[in-house]
């Protein structure tokens, strides 16, 4: 008799994984870059650096190469999130991703409200 054998989806690969508060500066940042499999890659908003030695801040994604990846512009700069919105297309779908990190230090305000529908 055959066995056969299942797979969690734990032992399964990622096509993306979403990242938030890289602490990422730029995009060849080299942290980042040791993150990135191969035969992956990453598409990043980093933080710039304000000079201090804090930067919590920074969004991205690993994606996978067997899935095509495609950077989405966003409609305008926005100060009360840091997102960067891409899609992958495999298998014959697209789908859009729009990740979009809120720092937790600063209040919410109508502002955000007022941008994130902007955004979306």
């Amino acid at each position: 008799m055959k066995q056969q054998t299942t797979v969690s989806n734990y032992e399964r690969p990622l096509d993306v994984l979403l990242l938030t508060e890289t602490w990422h500066t730029a995009h060849d940042d080299v942290a980042l870059r040791r993150c990135v499999p191969p035969d992956y890659t990453h598409v990043d908003v980093p933080r710039p650096s304000d000079g201090s030695r804090q930067n919590h801040g920074g969004v991205a994604a690993i994606v996978t190469s067997r899935v095509a990846c495609r950077v989405i512009p966003p409609p305008r700069q926005f100060t009360t999130f840091e997102s960067v919105c891409f899609s992958v297309t495999g298998g014959g779908q697209t789908v859009v991703n729009l990740l979009l990190y809120r720092p937790g230090s600063a209040a919410v305000t109508e502002a955000f409200f007022l941008e994130l529908t902007a955004y979306l």
